[in-house]
């Protein structure tokens, strides 16, 4: 019985750690933060859309395209993709300090409808989460659906 007991100690020793108050608020930290840049790229697509009655056509990203866990203190690099690809030069947004997301854009061939995503593993753990952001063409104005991924996930 106590070799047991033992074992499952031992396996939760060895298993990965849940975080911790400081480690899961500075997590909480980098999803505000994405949060912030995904609500300035959704106002930068609705006023695109507002003007052109569409939303840019094609593809971008990821951006940066390298995963931010191979970066140095395990973030993205700023990007210039941002400066130079047509899609996101219509977008007329930049993150353009290291962070911990990759964002990519999908838009519809007939402009109708556009999907944003930022993705990102903030512990590390080979257990990327996603943020979309799902606009719709509307009678007047963008319609926006946004999946965020539960809570305690990071």
């Amino acid at each position: 019985m106590q070799f047991a007991l033992a074992f499952v100690l031992l396996l939760g020793a060895c298993g990965k750690k849940s975080p911790g108050g400081a480690e899961k608020q500075q997590l909480a930290f980098r999803k505000t933060a994405v949060q912030i840049h995904l609500k300035n790229l959704q106002n930068s697509l609705e006023a695109y859309y507002a003007e052109a009655a569409a939303f840019p056509i094609g593809k971008a990203g990821p951006t940066p395209a390298a995963s931010c866990c191979s970066g140095a203190d395990q973030k993205c690099p700023a990007s210039q993709d941002w400066g130079t690809d047509p899609v996101w030069q219509k977008v007329h947004y930049a993150v353009t300090e290291p962070g911990y997301f990759q964002y990519a854009y999908d838009g519809a061939a007939d402009g109708k409808s556009a999907v944003l995503s930022a993705i990102g593993d903030l512990d590390c753990d080979g257990t990327p989460i996603t943020y979309r952001v799902v606009l719709t063409a509307g009678p007047s104005s963008a319609n926006v659906a946004i999946e965020t991924p539960a809570p305690d996930t990071y």
